[in-house]
């Protein structure tokens, strides 16, 4: 079980920042009350998953690379582990809305 628990996380990392790219296209036609929410937690199995504000690592303006902190606090009471995931994305720049869309993911290192 030990062996798959950093891919579950990593699974579960992938999905939060998807939810997180899909909130901001979003939030474009809506004004949340607080605009910039740091950090997102997440339920996971046997926990909770916290992945803390990304920074830009570099961003060529089509091709991004970022890293992010992260902390997964086991529901049992269990001290809390923290790490890093470093990940890049593509990147579509529309200046005229001011927006950047992402796609295509790749998440490259967890520690």
């Amino acid at each position: 079980m030990k062996a798959r628990f950093p891919a579950v996380v990593a699974m579960h990392v992938v999905a939060l920042l998807g939810l997180f790219l899909v909130a901001l296209q979003q939030s474009a036609a809506a004004v949340p009350t607080n605009p910039d929410p740091w950090p997102r937690q997440m339920q996971i199995t046997g926990g909770t998953l916290t992945v803390y504000q990304p920074q830009v690592d570099s961003w060529d303006g089509g091709f991004l690379k970022f890293r992010a902190a992260v902390a997964v606090k086991p529901s049992d009471g269990g001290q809390e582990v923290f790490g890093v995931i470093r990940a890049s994305a593509h990147t579509l720049v529309d200046r005229t809305a001011r927006m950047v869309s992402l796609f295509n993911f790749s998440l490259l290192q967890i520690d």
